[in-house]
């Protein structure tokens, strides 16, 4: 009895290692590209230029900074170059120098790390230009839709 006690926890705890690995674990699921559109301080589409990492006081990494060359401004007031923060954990959006990318950014506050930073999350709908295109065409539409005046 205690033996299959203890295959049934070692089973959950696999399970959990499994998923923490993975992925990140989406506790509101995946919002559509409308509510993230929506909700998000900057929507834009750039090339990840360079990294950084943010090192905490043992030497692991807690973070990374990467800079953008933003090409295009679907919502927001970007400059020319934008600087995203992906903390390491689960939630981590790991990004490759020279690759063009979808970015959804809201504003959030990390431990170690001053002041508010934009951020991607790592359950939307940001990612590769390369297999982002119809979440691409739909927040250009969306952008469309904010510029228009209304009567």
């Amino acid at each position: 009895m205690i033996y299959m006690r203890s295959l049934k926890l070692l089973g959950v705890l696999f399970a959990v290692f499994v998923l923490t690995s993975v992925g990140a674990f989406c506790g509101n699921g995946s919002p559509s590209v409308e509510e993230e559109f929506k909700s998000s301080k900057v929507v834009l589409a750039g090339t990840m230029i360079h990294s950084r990492d943010i090192l905490d006081a043992e030497g692991f990494v807690q973070g990374t900074f990467y800079s953008i060359r933003v090409s295009e401004v679907l919502k927001g007031s970007p400059g020319k170059t934008v600087e995203l923060y992906s903390e390491n954990s689960s939630g981590r959006f790991p990004m490759k120098p020279g690759t063009e990318y979808l970015i959804f950014a809201y504003q959030g506050t990390f431990e170690g790390v001053n002041g508010p930073r934009l951020v991607m999350d790592s359950c939307g709908n940001s990612g590769a230009l390369k297999t982002s295109k119809k979440a691409l065409a739909t927040a250009r539409k969306l952008k469309q839709r904010l510029s228009k005046p209304t009567q």
